[in-house]
């Protein structure tokens, strides 16, 4: 199996284990609302491929960036050749549901929930196929490596990641960022980000950009969506307020968190503006 092959091979993998998967649907027993029965969380997702050895990794280690606390490629994988990001979209009805005001809607915490749960299962599910065909391969988010902290006593370091999915995405060609920090891809913002790291040299996607804000347009929607006012086109996101907003979610259901305002009902919500 050449590239190019392995590549729509491991395309058709993901696709399929996306819109087949149990993991993607939300039963009436689990459900946290009546509305929550039979959901689909996620639609088709985007896929794309960067080389591991990519320069962009190491400029991911910039203190402006993610941070020396970044892992390379290599770092999870020694014989890594090729990272490749994936953007599963909200469906419709989870976006739609959290047009509201505060808090989420049960819809948007089990996207986020059981949401980063489905992430995991799609890793796990992507490494035991291309392992079936060969290939190495690691799934940072599965990891037990993976550490993924939020700061209270250190502003300048907010959240810190040894692996962010966000710039990873942007590495690979997904999308570019916005106000929020979020990603922008061709199908929007409102989704969660997972990624592979495997040994086989896949083809890489060519970026369509080179700025790290181009498909942000800085219309403000997000600005007013935030029900806490952690975002301006000065300063983009505070991540504290922010936060804060998270953590006070879980006093509705306890166990979840979520926000996601800013994601829908805006220009870039299932879109690139």
């Amino acid at each position: 199996m050449d590239s190019n092959e392995l590549l729509s091979y491991l395309t058709q993998e993901i696709n399929e284990f996306v819109q087949g998967s149990s993991n993607n649907w939300i039963s009436m027993r689990g459900a946290l609302s009546p509305s929550c029965a039979a959901l689909k969380m996620f639609d088709e997702p985007l896929i794309a491929v960067a080389s591991a050895q990519d320069p962009l990794f190491e400029r991911l280690r910039e203190p402006d960036a993610v941070g020396s606390d970044m892992r390379m490629p290599t770092d999870w994988l020694p014989n890594a050749c090729s990272v490749v990001s994936y953007f599963l979209p909200m469906s419709e009805r989870v976006r739609l549901s959290n047009y509201g005001g505060r808090p989420a809607s049960p819809e948007w915490f089990h996207a986020r929930i059981e949401g980063q749960f489905f992430i995991m299962k799609l890793g796990e599910h992507i490494t035991r196929v291309m392992r079936a065909k060969g290939v190495d391969v690691i799934c940072p988010a599965c990891h037990p490596d993976m550490n993924a902290t939020f700061f209270d006593d250190d502003p300048s370091a907010a959240y810190r990641s040894n692996w962010s999915e966000r710039h990873v995405a942007y590495v690979c060609g997904l999308g570019t960022f916005s106000l929020t920090r979020g990603i922008i891809t061709e199908k929007g913002a409102a989704g969660r980000l997972g990624s592979v790291i495997v040994s086989a040299p896949l083809p890489i996607t060519e970026r369509p950009y080179s700025d790290l804000y181009e498909y942000c347009i800085k219309c403000g929607a997000c600005i007013k969506r935030c029900p806490v006012g952690a975002i301006s086109l000065e300063s983009g996101k505070d991540n504290y307020l922010c936060h804060g907003e998270m953590q006070e979610s879980k006093k509705i259901f306890p166990g979840y968190v979520g926000c996601g305002k800013c994601q829908v009902d805006v220009p870039c919500e299932h879109a690139r503006p």
